[in-house]
């Protein structure tokens, strides 16, 4: 032990959870135990670990550690500095460690971005009511330092949205359709093989995960309360090979998106997008995240890495401690809660945006002319309109993929309308979002 390393005080730790991510976190400390015991300006000791099955088979050394089959009795221990709270669930026994914690003045880190959103005002006003500090910047895409860079680098700028892929399952998913061919069924069976997917993927793919994650970055970069009803959300479960390579043929990738602005009359939202190929977003493959950041005053700033899995989630955590052990305290958002405000309800018309469309119409003379005449009676221009081959031997019928000019929400909706109660149009169509991205 070095002679900094002995001047260093103890940092005592409990650990809750011993998943990929507590697992790797171990692994990490135990590893990097000098270098880290220098950052943090303490000796960081684990000293005690929570898990359902102390018989398990871990890739770790659990010797020396004190084990605990309930985990609010490990939370609740007076000899222990700082709790890390990785079991996850919006409720149960993580909320209880939370509230436990935050009630007796005491910090705690945690990965929960579903508590996080849910139960925000709630555990604010108890770490500021006593004085504790909640650390999360493993809540939200694994190894980007998202919260440090809004919170300590960014807000200055005066940050006017946030557009960002947020979670690695639904990009794998679209990244491996795109190259493949495959369905979704089949792509989402093989992400759950390689343990990119849970056994219950819902969270992931109906969007619910990203939605958690963008109500918290709202929350930081605009002052505002977190409120998951403001959010429309959709999931990627319906895109089809056909909807994909039809985007593809345009120039664009399809990314399960969430985007919030400034302009709190504006819906934030989470829903499959097209984003041009070679645009930053666009080009994000495999199980990455990344999250634009555009901002008055310093224009758009990038960011890009692994959003989940041990590892990476497990150094997001090790960046908390750190914080932790070192006392940078700083509002659970970017004010006190008190001060963090209501966002109002969206305007009805909402911002101007083009949409693409996959129709499959009527193959006679005249449809291209009267659908065309359709978008223009709902106020809706078309950039482009391009038929694309159908298989052979399909029934009389024809692909058309049309880009829109922008148009406000009212006018994509009637738009819709028309083309639903249309008897040229023989499926429901495909219709997707594009954002510059």
């Amino acid at each position: 032990m070095s002679s900094i390393t002995k001047r260093l005080t103890p940092y005592r730790i409990g650990l809750l959870g011993l998943g990929a991510v507590g697992a790797s976190l171990v692994q990490l400390l135990q590893q990097q135990q000098a270098e880290l015991n220098a950052q943090a300006g303490r000796v960081l000791q684990l000293i005690a670990v929570a898990a359902r099955d102390p018989q398990k088979a871990r890739p770790i050394s659990l010797a020396g550690l004190d084990w605990h089959d309930n985990a609010v009795e490990l939370a609740a221990r007076p000899d222990l500095d700082l709790v890390v709270e990785l079991i996850g669930g919006e409720n149960g026994t993580a909320l209880d460690v939370a509230r436990a914690r935050l009630a007796q003045g005491q910090d705690l880190v945690t990965a929960n971005k579903a508590m996080l959103a849910l139960h925000a005002a709630e555990l604010a006003r108890l770490a500021e009511t006593n004085g504790a500090q909640l650390y999360y910047e493993a809540a939200i895409a694994g190894a980007i330092p998202i919260v440090k860079a809004l919170r300590e680098g960014l807000l200055a700028g005066r940050i006017q949205a946030i557009s960002g892929i947020l979670n690695g399952t639904c990009n794998y998913i679209l990244t491996e359709m795109t190259r493949t061919g495959r369905t979704f069924a089949e792509v989402l069976a093989e992400a759950q093989a390689l343990g990119y997917a849970e056994a219950d993927p819902s969270m992931d793919v109906d969007g619910g995960d990203t939605a958690h994650k963008l109500c918290l970055l709202e929350a930081l970069a605009f002052g505002r309360q977190p409120d998951l009803r403001r959010l429309r959300v959709a999931g990627i479960r319906h895109l089809s090979p056909a909807v994909i390579a039809a985007a593809e043929a345009q120039g664009y990738a399809i990314k399960l998106i969430g985007q919030v602005v400034r302009d709190a009359r504006v819906q934030p939202f989470v829903e499959p997008c097209l984003v041009k190929k070679d645009r930053p977003l666009g080009r994000v493959a495999e199980a990455y995240n990344a999250i634009e950041v555009t901002s008055r005053y310093a224009g758009a700033s990038f960011f890009e890495g692994r959003g989940a899995g041990g590892e990476p989630t497990a150094v997001a955590v090790l960046a908390d401690i750190i914080d932790a052990a070192r006392q940078r305290h700083s509002p659970l958002f970017s004010l006190p809660f008190a001060q963090l405000e209501r966002a109002p309800q969206p305007s009805e018309t909402g911002p101007s945006y083009a949409l693409f469309l996959r129709l499959i119409v009527d193959d006679s003379p005249g449809v291209i002319a009267e659908l065309s005449a359709l978008f223009a009676r709902n106020a809706v221009s078309l950039a482009t309109l391009q038929q694309a081959p159908l298989p052979e031997g399909a029934r009389a019928s024809a692909e058309l993929q049309i880009i829109t000019h922008a148009a406000d929400q009212l006018q994509h909706e009637a738009t819709l309308d028309s083309l639903s109660a249309s008897p040229l149009v023989l499926q429901a169509p495909a219709v997707l979002r594009i954002i510059e991205g």
